[in-house]
């Protein structure tokens, strides 16, 4: 689902979601695309934009987010997709984001260190790590000025990501790699706070990054 063409547009976002996405999220998801879209339409009016949602991968419900196998799959889906985005234009290319959110940045992460993601710059946010194979933002094939990464400091899904001496992808299997918001990573952070964190549902503070 996309606001505006990608295949006209000059800059095209491809949004990657992630814990419990489904057809039946869709609605939700397609929101978020066309807040991006209008936020990007404001910051430049002389730029064409489009932002895509996509859901081309079985993303994980419960205990499966703990694991990188879907992420695998749907990272070589994604740069699939962004390959057929890039073949698929006439004329000059576009500039092309890949945002991954939550489990989404798994598979962003994914698709750029084992496919090689044609993607200009990266962003992600609330994630809990782009692979266990991705230890700073170079092992993605881009250039890390062009990696960009931001979390809330009270969400949980974020705290999932290796940092210090917490390393979850040594137990048993588990666990998605380094935080990219470390310094360590060599991301480029933003800030991604928000303005009514804390409260009694620890999640809550996970779903609030688009708003």
């Amino acid at each position: 689902i996309s606001a505006g063409d990608p295949d006209t547009a000059d800059n095209v976002a491809v949004v990657v979601p992630g814990l419990g996405t489904d057809a039946t999220t869709a609605p939700y998801h397609a929101d978020r695309a066309a807040t991006l879209y209008e936020a990007a339409r404001t910051l430049d009016d002389g730029q064409t934009n489009a932002t895509l949602f996509w859901i081309g991968y079985d993303a994980p419900d419960h205990v499966g987010v703990l694991r990188e196998d879907l992420a695998e799959a749907g990272g070589a889906r994604l740069a699939d997709t962004i390959d057929g985005l890039r073949a698929g234009r006439d004329g000059e290319p576009a500039h092309l984001t890949a945002i991954g959110y939550s489990y989404g940045s798994t598979t962003v992460g994914h698709g750029a260190h084992d496919e090689g993601l044609a993607a200009d710059d990266i962003v992600v946010v609330g994630s809990p790590g782009l692979g266990e194979d991705t230890d700073h933002a170079r092992d993605l094939g881009i250039d890390p000025d062009h990696v960009w990464a931001g979390a809330n400091s009270n969400d949980p899904v974020a705290d999932l990501g290796n940092r210090g001496a917490l390393h979850l992808e040594t137990f048993g299997g588990l666990g998605l790699g380094d935080d990219p918001v470390e310094d360590d990573f060599g991301a480029n952070r933003f800030q991604a706070e928000s303005a009514t964190r804390g409260g009694l549902n620890p999640f809550a503070d996970h779903l609030e990054y688009f708003d």
